[in-house]
């Protein structure tokens, strides 16, 4: 907007002549100022009037990989397969089953509530990184400081340390730091499965790699761990989804006829 001299109204204006409708100066002020979300289209409408492309956006990147993992856009088994997972048989059966009761419960259902319908045996057979162990050094005197054990896909257990602004994010950069992945966190939640002390923590996270996003989860009456292997999680995912693009795109690439 500033590079283009815009000011709320003119934009506002800009995208009414687009579409007739447009969007008005109020609304774009208030997802200016993060009070509301801005959907697919008015990001289109804001990106077509400044002339750049809807990709400029991370917000319309990350909804527009979310919309690959919607079973009500593509359908459970192609939302499964674009989340890095291959269901098949009567795994993609009780898959489905699951899926029913979320959606009964729920009116939409998330990349991360997709990510639940695997269960933790299936999990551990797909190939990716796995949690070994943390450790974290937490005050009031220091930032947090983490150090993480995983294993890789080839079986190799690699480590890594990092700071953070809390426990959370010290472990999650400790993350990328042992893997060698730039990944950004893009949603992390908490969720109470049982209740009292040794209460269960149902944590979810969903991170983007390389403009590709994956989904995690992880159970456990300690937070961290179970913030910890949603994180990983997501991680491996969302290389699988890159990795299973890049192939795709290779094929397409052979298949073209040369001239």
């Amino acid at each position: 907007m500033d590079e283009r001299s815009l000011t709320y109204r003119g934009l506002a204006e800009a995208t009414r002549k687009l579409d007739g409708k447009g969007i008005t100066h109020a609304h774009i002020n208030m997802l200016a100022n993060g009070h509301d979300k801005p959907s697919m289209r008015a990001m289109e409408l804001i990106a077509a009037a400044c002339e750049v492309d809807p990709d400029y956006f991370a917000e319309y990147r990350l909804a527009a990989a979310m919309r690959e993992l919607d079973p009500a856009e593509v359908g459970l088994e192609q939302a499964l397969e674009n989340l890095g997972i291959e269901v098949q048989g009567q795994a993609l059966n009780t898959a489905f089953k699951r899926f029913k009761e979320i959606a009964d419960r729920k009116k939409t259902v998330s990349a991360m509530d997709l990510e639940a319908l695997v269960t933790d045996e299936l999990r551990e057979e797909i190939a990716g990184y796995q949690l070994e162990w943390f450790d974290v050094e937490a005050s009031t005197r220091r930032p947090p400081h983490a150090t993480v054990g995983i294993t890789t896909p080839d079986g190799e257990e690699v480590t890594g340390s990092f700071t953070g602004d809390g426990p959370v994010d010290a472990i999650f950069r400790a993350i990328n730091a042992a893997t060698g992945v730039d990944a950004r966190l893009r949603e992390f939640r908490v969720d109470a499965v049982t209740g009292g002390q040794d209460a269960l923590g149902d944590t979810s996270v969903v991170v983007e790699v390389g403009g590709v996003i994956g989904a995690g989860q992880g159970v456990s009456t300690d937070i961290l761990e179970a913030g910890a292997r949603a994180y990983v999680r997501a991680l491996s995912n969302a290389i699988r989804r890159r990795a299973a693009r890049a192939d795709e795109a290779a094929a397409s690439a052979e298949s073209v006829p040369t001239p």
